[in-house]
């Protein structure tokens, strides 16, 4: 965008240039110590469902499931009341992950994503947010 003000313009190229040496910053300035580079992302997702993992070894918690594959892993609410979780604490994402490991509630558990939609589709229609068919009753 270019500046009316051409001396504003010459002050605003000189500091932008002065800061791009600068390494980038590791926790977010909203003081919730949420990482914002991607390697804190990652590093907090692999503890937080390590931790929800069963004996804390990073894997999917459905019995007999072998998937160790972070990309593949998610956290899953026991109670299916995720939904109500995030919106009561404005929490999605990184931003819940940093709740979740300060909290640790107990009503969490990793489950690959093949699992998480098993364990949706063996829910009753009527828990699943949309109305009965004439099939289902």
């Amino acid at each position: 965008m270019p500046y009316k003000n051409k001396e504003y313009a010459k002050l605003r190229k000189v500091e932008l240039l002065e800061n791009r040496g600068l390494p980038k910053r590791k926790v977010a300035p909203n003081g919730q110590g949420r990482p914002t580079t991607p390697e804190g992302r990652q590093k907090l997702k692999v503890e937080v469902l390590t931790y929800y993992s069963p004996n804390k070894v990073l894997k999917c918690s459905w019995i007999g499931c072998e998937v160790t594959d972070i990309d593949m892993l998610s956290l899953d609410h026991i109670n299916n009341d995720g939904c109500e979780q995030r919106r009561s604490r404005d929490a999605y994402g990184t931003n819940f992950y940093s709740i979740v490991i300060k909290e640790k509630p107990k009503d969490l558990q990793t489950l690959c994503m093949n699992h998480q939609f098993k364990k949706r589709a063996m829910r009753p229609a009527s828990t699943q947010g949309r109305p009965k068919t004439l099939a289902m009753q």
